[in-house]
């Protein structure tokens, strides 16, 4: 039986007594939220020196587990809205993940936040398949849905689903047409997103019936907001209820955006 790893990272001042930087669970890799910290516990003084010495972070602790920016599948970013991260972190981000990972562009999922750590303005996790998970029978393959997708890969460079032999995953999704228009009612706006939810799971093989997990991200969840969403999951999955964990921020990755919807699911064999 299979037994979680703790690697320490390769830059050993990035190493915290209090919690790991990492863990690896056979061949999955997932690590911590990693700031724009030096080895001096400073920060760079500009936006884009603070996204890139986050990344550096990450890639110090993959290189402990055993990978690198080659192996990873999923890019998580927290934003402090206290800046222009739209316009600014969201641009740099792209830019790096081009730049470190020219073989395949992960799924991205990131939103804004009042607040992170102190002085901090960007954190950044990611989830990994090591070196020798990328066989022919389990290599990670990435999918770009349809429209939308297409779009999304050229201008942030992301998918919008991934596979790992018989999990799935996909980056959060928002109510957007094709042509990026929103929808004016919030109903209407999570109807939307759970439709492109849909048709990602879709264009990776997979459907509701498969999802077994759901992470939603709000503006605003009031008793409304909720009812619509617990609405949608009982007419597209009635054979079962997924696990669920719904979040307020502050902002999502679109001006216009007030919902924003990501799920997990396992094929049957």
């Amino acid at each position: 039986m299979r037994r979680p790893e703790f690697p320490d990272p390769a830059d050993p001042e990035l190493g915290s007594s209090a919690y790991a930087q990492a863990v690896r669970l056979g061949t999955t890799i997932e690590t911590s939220g990693q700031g724009g910290w030096t080895r001096t516990r400073d920060y760079p003084p500009t936006v884009q020196g603070e996204v890139v010495q986050a990344l550096d972070n990450v890639a110090s602790v993959l290189a402990g587990a055993g990978a690198s920016w080659d192996h990873v599948t999923a890019v998580h970013s927290y934003h402090a809205i206290d800046r222009d991260w739209e316009a600014e972190v969201d641009a740099v981000m792209s830019a790096e993940l081009r730049t470190r990972m020219p073989s395949h562009a992960p799924i991205w999922t990131r939103v804004g936040l009042p607040k992170l750590g102190p002085r901090m303005h960007v954190e950044v996790r990611v989830a990994a398949v090591a070196p020798q998970g990328w066989s022919e029978m389990t290599r990670p393959e990435f999918f770009v849905t349809p429209g939308y997708g297409e779009a999304q890969l050229a201008r942030r460079y992301s998918s919008q689903a991934v596979r790992v032999g018989n999990r799935v995953e996909t980056a959060g999704q928002g109510g957007w047409s094709d042509d990026g228009e929103f929808p004016e009612g919030r109903h209407d706006e999570i109807v939307q997103a759970f439709d492109n939810v849909e048709r990602t799971l879709r264009t990776a093989g997979a459907s509701w019936t498969d999802v077994i997990s759901l992470q939603s991200y709000h503006t605003q969840l009031d008793d409304d907001e909720f009812g619509s969403m617990s609405g949608e999951l009982r007419a597209r999955i009635p054979t079962h209820a997924p696990i669920w964990t719904a979040v307020v921020v502050s902002r999502l990755g679109h001006p216009k955006m007030r919902v924003e919807i990501a799920a997990t699911a396992i094929l049957a064999d």
